[in-house]
């Protein structure tokens, strides 16, 4: 069972966006250093499962040091497809766990934000988050801007995924932060 509940958990951690030309050459990292005034890499990490390479995931902000006070950008980079209904499901009982929200109306509001972005993910797809303190988190998949959370709340949430300390992955979250090495 703890095995089923973990890997369900992988899917959460690979959110999917609208489907968009994979053909562009340009290095995803051009939406980060256009979107952060200093860029600097915090951290990065390999999210293996069961040997099975899930994502390899990078923490930038625009101090030497991650706060939730400044602007940051997560980049994920997939290694495995991913449908979207899994994914908005995951993301949605993730957010529920770790923000211990039981009100199901919340939820379900929750649930229609996701479905308006999420989409299915291939392998090779990647995405860039980039969350704006007090505003909201704009998403990039493959280089274009495909979405954002308007809801400053929402999107605390949605980037707490990877950065909370009840994340499922803490090892991964002290990595990206910064606290320890992969």
């Amino acid at each position: 069972m703890f095995k089923l509940i973990t890997f369900s958990l992988i899917l959460l951690f690979s959110a999917g966006f609208k489907e968009i030309d994979n053909s562009s050459q340009l290095n995803l990292a051009n939406e980060i250093t256009k979107q952060l005034v200093t860029p600097n890499l915090i951290g990065q990490y390999n999210l293996k499962v069961y040997g099975f390479n899930v994502y390899n995931i990078k923490l930038y902000s625009e101090t030497n040091k991650f706060s939730y006070s400044k602007k940051f950008a997560i980049e994920i980079t997939y290694k495995m497809n991913f449908s979207k209904e899994n994914l908005v499901k995951r993301t949605i009982e993730e957010i529920a766990r770790i923000q211990k929200i039981d009100n199901k109306n919340e939820l379900i509001v929750y649930e229609g934000e996701f479905n308006k972005i999420f989409l299915d993910v291939k392998k090779g797809d990647s995405k860039v988050a980039i969350f704006s303190p007090q505003k909201k988190v704009d998403i990039f998949l493959n280089h274009q801007l495909i979405g954002s959370i308007d809801d400053v709340k929402l999107a605390r949430y949605f980037v707490d995924i990877w950065l909370s300390k009840n994340s499922s992955y803490p090892q991964m979250t002290s990595t990206i932060l910064g606290e320890k090495n992969d």
